[in-house]
């Protein structure tokens, strides 16, 4: 959630074709038969970018960790400024210069033009554990039949809120729409705070409450209902979704449409909104604002409360081998490991969720408390991690007249339907 400006795809984007010169290159083929360097010298050097330096010691930790499994390869790290890095990466990639590893902000990265459709990266088929990888992370990293990314961490998004105002009305976890809308309701007319921080100027987190509320009716099918034309946005049920946040939004915060998306989440840290959607990344930062924040999380409820809670799952980051990677068997023998399970603790400790199953946090700090709560709610695939359903994002942003009665509940699932690529029949 905090790098969700980097997320942004546009439609063009999530229709380039891969093309004929980029099979002409070799991205089919996979790395073992494209050879390169020696791959088990004691010389060999991989070069790597890693875009979050606030991060900086978890990533030693991994180094230190692959050095421990890999003693004859040497990883080489330059830490990227978060944010210009998709710039700095494109810049490099047309240059034909950039990393041996690059590591990407999502699924995006692998799909997108600096990645498989820009003919940058390499395909992994046959280097990675699939079956280790939790299914929705298998989905994003697979792209034209080919796997093409090493998944490092993902994020969930859900709901936070407030115990201390919910214990005060007697208020517990919403199970259904319903009470969603009873709880919100009964949180704004208390009048103590208000009962959602929904900042609107980028409309990113309204995107997420959406697609929660779709997601709890589709669930895991979401994406492949949405993209073969099963479903449809437009159809009635799920036109609820977009009805739901409209009837929500008057208990949102005052003023929310021109509040910006940090600025939304500093007025939940301190205490001044009772709920927020929210990614399993955001509570050390609201944590950070307020360490005296006592907040718990939900999933979102299903419409009849009669299915589990469900948040969204989706892919954080990921590494993939450069087309022009010096030595690609040692590169791709680091981006692997990066999924093995040894890694993967470290990532959970320190830098965000796993993207494989069966781990638990070290710690017993209220962070670690929070990662196993959110670790426990049913997940469901983010649209954000496939180029046929990326494009929602964008089309949601176009939409705040959704906010001001100027567009309709049915005409707004129409906006970001037109955003979906469906299959042809």
């Amino acid at each position: 959630m905090t790098r969700l400006e980097e997320l942004r795809v546009s439609r063009r984007q999530a229709l380039q074709s891969v093309g004929g010169a980029l099979l002409a290159g070799g991205l089919v083929s996979g790395l073992a038969a494209c050879g390169g360097g020696d791959g088990g010298s004691s010389s060999t050097t991989v070069t790597a970018w890693f875009n979050r330096p606030e991060n900086r010691r978890a990533m030693e930790d991994l180094l230190a960790a692959f050095k421990r499994d890999h003693p004859d390869i040497a990883v080489d790290v330059a830490y990227k400024p978060t944010a210009e890095y998709p710039a700095v990466l494109k810049t490099a990639l047309v240059g034909g210069a950039g990393p041996d590893a690059i590591v990407t902000n999502g699924a995006n990265g692998i799909w997108g033009d600096t990645g498989a459709d820009g003919g940058y990266i390499l395909p992994l088929d046959g280097r990675l554990d699939l079956s280790a990888l939790q299914p929705s992370v298998q989905r994003a990293i697979t792209y034209r039949g080919h796997v093409y990314g090493a998944p490092v961490s993902t994020f969930r998004v859900g709901v936070y809120y407030q115990r201390e105002l919910f214990d005060k009305h007697g208020l517990s976890e919403p199970t259904s729409w319903d009470e969603l809308l009873a709880t919100s309701r009964a949180l704004s007319d208390a009048g103590d705070v208000a009962a959602w921080a929904m900042p609107a100027q980028d409309m990113i987190l309204p995107f997420f409450f959406y697609h929660l509320a779709v997601n709890s009716i589709l669930g895991d099918d979401s994406v492949a209902a949405l993209t073969s034309g099963r479903r449809k946005l437009t159809d009635p049920d799920l036109v609820r979704a977009a009805q739901l946040m409209i009837d929500a939004s008057k208990t949102f915060a005052e003023g929310y449409q021109a509040v910006a998306y940090a600025e939304g989440k500093a007025l939940f840290a301190q205490g001044r909104a009772a709920m927020i959607v929210g990614g399993s990344s955001d509570y050390a930062g609201y944590t950070e604002i307020n360490p005296q924040l006592d907040a718990g999380f939900f999933g979102f409820p299903s419409p009849d409360g009669s299915q589990a809670p469900t948040v969204l799952n989706g892919l954080s980051m990921a590494y993939t081998v450069n087309k022009k990677a010096s030595d690609r068997d040692a590169t791709a023998t680091f981006v692997t490991w990066l999924t093995s399970r040894a890694a993967q603790q470290v990532v959970l400790d320190q830098l965000g969720l796993p993207s494989i199953d069966g781990l638990a946090p070290s710690g017993s700090d209220t962070r670690s408390a929070m990662l196993r709560t959110i670790l426990g709610v049913d997940a469901s695939p983010s649209w954000l991690d496939f180029p046929t359903t990326g494009g929602t994002i964008v089309a949601v942003q176009r939409a705040p007249q959704l906010f001001t009665g100027k567009l309709t509940a049915e005409q707004f699932a129409a906006q970001v339907q037109r955003a979906i690529v469906v299959a042809p029949a």
